[in-house]
């Protein structure tokens, strides 16, 4: 069994085990819209056309990468520059690191996860973006987020172990790290520069990982119940079915489900699913009215929880273009072909942005008096932490 990729690296720091129990794939609908724009970013970078690269992307994403201000994420690879000043630019960049010989490989660009034949000696993984600037001896690698919010980039295990293995492939001393949050087509960047120490030490601490992944394997190739550590990280673990601790957890459920007033036993033969499943949908109709008078409540007024925190409503509210409006309103301002620019068959702010020359914030004001932008609010209910 290999070690870990490099994405798997947070979670196989915290729990080593993940990294060697049995694993079932599984994909999510906010997992595929990322993944659609990931390949759009990266095609776009490479091909600099939005329409070839948008026609490798399902039509149910389309929206969401043409909203993209890839101008924003150009600017942050380039230091703000049209071009690179210096070095090379890669995207997809597969690498592969030893952690217990003098042993990196680079794979190749755009190798879609797909690594081969590799040693099981070697964590691997592909960096979104990466620039490489031999003479001076810097680079760059950039990971780009479309979802949750992840361990700061300086102490992210991901982020980590694409600078040192960057590093050791092109001989660089320092590595700049970027994790850059896509929120809406817009963008927020977490950065950090390592140096030399700071290379040095993560190297020493991804040695240390790998000592803690082939050490459990072993365990676990013996037959052993491997030590485990419960916590967020186990969200997206793809070991969470095979996880020992999360065994242990529905084992204790009968203890949890002999406190309500049922026949429990009723709900844990195989022989008795049906009867399970009518004593399922009696509390589900309990559970359901109890919370919709929790969220009745919490609606006029937030309701302390035991942890300190407060549940409450939170109403969001989200901009779009009308289309036909919009592009009257366009076309005074900027002129026919800028405003079909603009609209490219969908009308963002970032599209905006991008045609009108540094007046965009102007121009979705004349919008909205306009009547040319729509608001939609909807409320969710929210644990939050009182400040």
């Amino acid at each position: 069994m290999p070690l870990p990729t490099f994405s798997a690296l947070e979670r196989a720091r915290a729990c080593a085990a993940s990294a060697v129990l049995p694993k079932v794939g599984s994909s999510s609908s906010a997992a595929d819209r990322g993944s659609a724009m990931h390949l759009y970013a990266a095609l776009y970078m490479k091909s600099a056309s939005e329409a070839s690269a948008l026609l490798q992307i399902s039509a149910e994403f389309r929206d969401d990468c043409r909203a993209m201000d890839l101008e924003s994420l150009w600017a942050e690879l380039t230091g703000g520059k049209a071009s690179l000043k210096s070095g090379t630019l890669y995207v997809e960049l597969a690498l592969a690191w030893c952690p217990s010989a003098d042993d990196v490989r680079v794979l190749g660009e755009l190798k879609d996860r797909a690594y081969g034949d590799l040693p099981q000696t070697h964590f691997c993984g592909s960096l979104d973006y990466a620039v490489v600037d031999k003479p001076t001896g810097r680079g760059k690698v950039l990971d780009v987020k479309t979802g949750d919010k992840v361990t700061n980039v300086d102490d992210n295990g991901q982020l980590r172990a694409q600078a040192v293995s960057l590093a050791d492939a092109y001989g660089l001393e320092t590595v700049e790290m970027v994790v850059a949050y896509e929120r809406g087509g817009s963008w927020w960047f977490d950065r950090y520069t390592a140096d030399s120490m700071d290379l040095a030490m993560w190297a020493s601490d991804l040695r240390d990982s790998a000592r803690e992944v082939f050490a459990a394997e072993k365990k676990h190739a013996a037959g052993k119940t491997l030590n485990v550590s419960i916590g967020e990280h186990c969200r997206y673990c793809p070991a969470f079915a095979a996880c020992p601790g999360q065994q242990q957890l529905v084992q204790q459920m009968p203890v949890l489900l002999a406190k309500v007033p049922a026949d429990v036993d009723a709900l844990v033969p195989v022989e008795k699913l049906g009867q399970a499943y009518a004593e399922l949908q009696k509390y589900k109709r309990v559970i359901d009215a109890i919370e919709a008078e929790i969220k009745r409540r919490a609606k006029d007024e937030p309701i302390p929880l035991p942890g300190g925190g407060v549940l409450k409503e939170v109403l969001t509210s989200r901009e779009s273009f009308d289309t036909d409006a919009a592009l009257a309103v366009l076309t005074a301002e900027l002129g026919e072909k800028k405003a079909r620019q603009c609209l490219s068959v969908s009308v963002t702010k970032a599209s905006i942005s991008r045609g009108a020359n540094g007046e965009s914030k102007r121009i979705v004001d004349r919008l909205r008096e306009a009547g040319a932008i729509k608001v939609t609010t909807t409320a969710s209910f929210k644990e939050l932490k009182v400040k």
